[in-house]
């Protein structure tokens, strides 16, 4: 169809104004020249068929649950009161108790431990004498501010694991195997934990085996006993 407009006729292709002569002719030139937009195929971008992952962050190592193992190098002693201390040394107590975990000695299967008896004491009821050291010495007899012996630490439990026993009271309980007391102690200063014994004191060294001469091969003692036999060391 031809549009009519003021100035001639309109082509309906490109709506422009042509004479009645020129007109057709260049309605035919449009129509072959125009595009077949029904046959006209439109690209479209294809999505592609697998979604394109994105970059996750790099894995995080996940924290190891398992303690690593302390590896404790040159002498090591324990300050303790009296007079827990003198028990200990003297083969009597077979318990250390502590309120944290301050070394793990199964981790080096075993541990000797210089004990140094601090100058402070400590309350022993007289029921609990006459329960666990009957022949208790008096307490002024005891030294202080020195290492008086040693002892074979074996490993730490928690208390359930060693409710029965007479000198266990946690929350956390060192088993003792082995214990020597000095003939003649060493005077120095303790502190807190394990701590390392200054270079250039001399002391008696550890002994080779926990089953040592010397020492009171210790036995947990259940409290459903009513006697137990102790080795003094003198």
């Amino acid at each position: 169809h031809i549009l009519m407009a003021d100035a001639g006729h309109v082509c309906p292709v490109c709506f422009v104004s042509y004479n009645s002569q020129e007109i057709e002719t260049h309605v035919n030139q449009c129509l072959d020249n125009e595009p077949d937009k029904s046959a006209a195929s439109v690209e479209l971008p294809t999505p592609s068929l697998t979604k394109q992952k994105r970059k996750s962050p790099p894995p995080q190592k996940k924290p190891s649950s398992a303690k690593k193992k302390r590896v404790l190098d040159g002498r090591r002693a324990l300050s303790m009161s009296q007079p827990y201390a003198d028990a200990l040394v003297r083969g009597i107590k077979n318990i250390e108790n502590r309120n944290r975990v301050v070394f793990r000695p199964q981790d080096s299967g075993g541990m000797w431990v210089y004990i140094h008896a601090s100058q402070s004491s400590m309350d022993f009821p007289k029921y609990a004498q006459e329960r666990l050291w009957p022949d208790m010495p008096h307490i002024n007899t005891m030294e202080r501010g020195a290492i008086i012996g040693g002892a074979y630490f074996k490993e730490v439990v928690p208390l359930e694991q060693v409710s029965d026993e007479l000198w266990a009271t946690g929350p956390w309980c060192y088993i003792i195997g082995s214990a020597v007391r000095f003939d003649k102690s060493v005077s120095c200063k303790g502190s807190l934990g394990l701590w390392k014994v200054p270079e250039g004191l001399d002391l008696p060294p550890y002994p080779q085996t926990h089953n040592c001469t010397e020492s009171s091969d210790l036995i947990l003692l259940s409290k459903s006993k009513t006697e137990f036999s102790n080795k003094n060391i003198a």
